[in-house]
């Protein structure tokens, strides 16, 4: 419940923002080490199976979702191709012969 309220909010706000660039490798290695201090761990002991047994998305993975999800719910603001452009693609190509 601490993770969530202190640390997760903090590093989820804006994540669709900053979550590629440079300096997400740091917010990354500060994540592992509050899983360590919550779990009790040694400083180098992996974190893999205490993401899974916290239930937390690591960063990264938690980054594409917040993507994905943004994605989703704004539909709108993307174009398809066929929007874009009028040439002949192979995609029309394709579902045209079909």
């Amino acid at each position: 419940m601490i993770y969530c309220a202190y640390f997760h909010s903090a590093m989820t706000y804006r994540l669709i923002f900053w979550g590629n660039s440079t300096q997400s490798v740091n917010i990354f290695k500060l994540q592992k080490r509050i899983i360590r201090l919550i779990m009790g761990t040694k400083p180098k002991d992996f974190c893999t199976e205490f993401f899974k047994t916290l239930q937390i998305l690591p960063l990264a993975s938690q980054y594409i979702l917040s993507v994905a999800l943004f994605m989703i719910h704004n539909k709108d603001l993307f174009k398809i191709d066929s929007e874009l452009h009028k040439f002949n693609t192979k995609g029309n190509l394709i579902s045209s012969n079909q």
